[in-house]
């Protein structure tokens, strides 16, 4: 009985072991769809006369930072990228650069912290301390606009200058930066007293200068000033995580736990400070290519109007008679030569101020193997088309797609049903020694 016993146990031990081992969730309870809520900040939010590079966020749940090089903006910007750690339920972040003295600092975090186990993303935090003896309370706010949809804009960087220089997003970085929230709102807290400058960009390279010809940009028409801060939005106290005899803030006397500092943004529904997003035109006139699609015909293509331009032979020995004519986008110049070119061809282009240099290549034509393995070369064919011949009061006109030797008395012949008897018509057209590709051929219909 003994020996049956024992051996029972040993059939039963490796299925409860196995059971053991096994971690499965719990099951039950609504899914958590909070984000990580504040418990303290270190030194404490608003403190005066900061004079560290280190301040810590501690939340009451474990976090995880999402981007932080995109998602929080120090405001005024600094030079250099913050260096951010988090362990556990705490953000540390160490600033790098040598911050301004008496001057008001704002750190926004955008949808970058969140919690370890869900990512569910705390939507703003704003930490606000000062290298002097005061915070700064004034405040502005705006909404940022899709000048082509129009849309609000989000994630678009809004600067702020105290001087009222138009030039200043060409060569300055701002004194105020912050970032367009998902429905195209953007505040700047804790700011001056002042008027500003205004302009958002579209900042592709992330150097805070406008600076690039596809950056989109936005500007007031005239300063804006800055305005006194609602109270900011009161955030309670943990009392799970206060201690009896917790540490006062000697500069502050405040304690560590209290945090003031804004989780949201402000309510900016009824705004009216609205810029328009748009990407300035480049007026600055461009070659952009040169293509050569058949015999005699060169498309000479800027990114701007070029209706004043004027084309030089740098050889006058090599210079050949042709045609100039321009698109309707005036941005396209098309050259028809009256002889083919049967050399490399170097031109002068001038246009205002631009001015350039541009070489053509004889025409690039298909080789084919004639007979016994000779090379023919084939030419273009020449493609007549028919304009406005279904419409009964328009003449009758043929187009070309290359510009016609001049010409007297081209005889041509109009047959109605038989090219016998009184259904033939003889007549004569001459083509002028100008810039034409279409002839029209009257007749009586």
């Amino acid at each position: 009985m003994k020996h049956k016993s024992l051996q029972a146990i040993f059939l039963i031990l490796p299925f409860v072991l196995g059971m053991c081992a096994k971690m499965l969730t719990p099951s039950g309870g609504p899914k958590d769809t909070t984000p990580p809520k504040l418990v303290k900040m270190q030194p404490d939010v608003h403190c005066l006369n900061f004079s560290g590079n280190t301040f810590k966020i501690t939340f009451n749940e474990y976090i995880v930072l999402n981007n932080p090089t995109e998602n929080c903006i120090f405001s005024p910007p600094l030079k250099y990228t913050p260096r951010y750690t988090v362990k556990n339920k705490t953000l540390s972040v160490k600033i790098l650069d040598t911050l301004r003295p008496n001057t008001t600092y704002n750190v926004v975090f955008t949808d970058c912290i969140k919690d370890f186990t869900e990512g569910n993303p705390l939507p703003y935090l704003q930490y606000t301390f000062s290298t002097g003896d005061a915070i700064d309370t004034f405040s502005f706010s705006g909404k940022l606009i899709d000048s082509k949809e129009p849309e609000p804009v989000k994630n678009c960087l809004v600067f702020l200058y105290h001087d009222d220089i138009d030039s200043l997003p060409l060569t300055t970085r701002p004194d105020y930066i912050t970032r367009t929230l998902a429905d195209g709102t953007f505040n700047f807290y804790n700011i001056a007293k002042g008027d500003y400058k205004i302009f958002a960009l579209n900042d592709i390279n992330k150097n805070l200068i406008y600076d690039l010809p596809n950056e989109e940009i936005a500007f007031g028409d005239a300063p804006v000033s800055a305005t006194p801060m609602p109270p900011a939005p009161q955030v309670p106290k943990d009392t799970t995580t206060m201690k009896k005899g917790a540490k006062k803030n000697k500069k502050n006397n405040t304690d560590d736990t209290a945090v003031t500092s804004p989780t949201a943004p402000a309510d900016t529904s009824a705004l009216q400070n609205e810029l328009f997003l748009f990407t300035e035109k480049d007026t600055t006139l461009k070659l952009i290519a040169c293509n050569n699609p058949a015999q005699g015909i060169y498309y000479i293509i800027f990114n701007n109007e070029a209706e004043n331009l004027s084309i030089d032979f740098i050889d006058r020995q090599k210079a050949l008679p042709y045609y100039k004519a321009i698109s309707e986008t005036e941005d396209t110049i098309t050259l028809y030569f009256k002889e083919l070119p049967q050399d490399t061809i170097e031109l002068a282009v001038n246009c205002g101020e631009f001015t350039d240099t541009l070489t053509l290549l004889p025409f690039k034509t298909k080789s084919q193997k004639g007979g016994r393995g000779k090379k023919t070369v084939t030419v273009p064919k020449l493609n007549v088309t028919t304009l406005n011949s279904g419409e009964l009061y328009k003449p009758f006109t043929l187009s070309f797609p290359y510009p016609l030797k001049p010409a007297d008395n081209i005889e041509y012949q109009i047959v109605k049903k038989k090219k016998s008897g009184n259904d033939t018509t003889t007549a004569r057209l001459s083509i002028p020694d100008t810039f034409v590709t279409a002839i029209e051929i009257p007749f009586d219909k």
